[in-house]
Parts: C-alpha cells; structure tokens; sequence
C-alpha cells in the first residue's frame, strides 16, 4: 500500500442497546450499549487482504484506539469516561470477506458499556469537530470536509 491507500480508518456503530428491567421485571431498566469501533488499513470499507505486516499494525492500531478511549491521562478519555457507568467487556474480533476464505486489513472493537438514561449527549462531552478528513475515491484525494462543504463529497 502506497500513498492515502495505507491511511487508517475507523468506523464507529452503536447496532445494539439493551434496557433490562432492574426491579422485579418494572421500570426503572439498566441500559447498555454496545459500541462497535471497526478499524482498517486502506480508508474506510477498504477490503485488503491482510498479511502478516498488515496484522502488526492492526495490533497498534487497536491499542492506540484504546489508548484514546481509557488511559485517563488524555483529555478525550476523560469525557469519554463520563458518558458511561461502567465498561461491562471489549472484545476484538478480526473480520474477513463474505464467505470467509479471506482475512481483511481490519478489525472490529467491540466495547459493551452500561449507561445512565440521562446522561449528557455527546455535544457535552466533546467540542464539535471543525475539520473531518475523508478520502474521495472517485478523485483518488483526500477532502477536508468541514461544515460549510460536507455535501459536496
């Protein structure tokens, strides 16, 4: 991989949340949330078979993400910390095409984290974004897309 091919990228999905009633089957519930960090080598949805270089710098990926996540000496990891009570598990999960013959340049971070119902949004936590960097595959660049240009992409 040369060039913008070899840029990491992360995908972040919340699929699922749970509400499990914590009184006798009655509201009030316990919330959780499952929250799934996918990172890969080659921009985002590239799908490059991974080889055995390519798995080493997964590794360091995955542990620079955690990193920025929970080591509390990082500002980001603090407000992180506070949109949640606890961190009930986070699991890796290496991925690979669909009938799963191939081994892709990617992994999916699987952090499953309990939650107060009324805890801040993610606006209290974090400053907005200025500027997102996105890779334009059609011109084969990468777009700083800000507020004023997102939907020229």
């Amino acid at each position: 991989m040369t060039g913008s091919e070899s840029l990491p990228a992360i995908t972040v999905y919340t699929d699922t949340t749970k509400r499990e009633p914590i009184n006798q089957g009655r509201a009030p519930f316990s919330h959780t949330l499952d929250i799934i960090i996918e990172m890969s080598l080659g921009g985002a949805g590239g799908e490059i078979e991974t080889d055995a270089e390519l798995e080493g710098k997964l590794d360091v990926f995955e542990e620079q993400v955690l990193a920025a996540l929970f080591d509390i000496t990082r500002p980001y990891a603090l407000a992180f910390g506070k949109m949640f009570k606890k961190i009930l598990g986070a699991d890796s999960l290496r991925l690979a095409n669909n009938d799963g013959a191939t081994r892709l340049a990617m992994r999916d971070l699987m952090i499953q984290v309990e939650y107060d119902q009324r805890c801040a949004d993610f606006t209290a936590a974090f400053s907005p974004l200025e500027t997102v960097w996105q890779l334009n595959e059609t011109k084969g660049e990468e777009v700083a897309l800000t507020h004023a240009n997102v939907g020229e992409v």
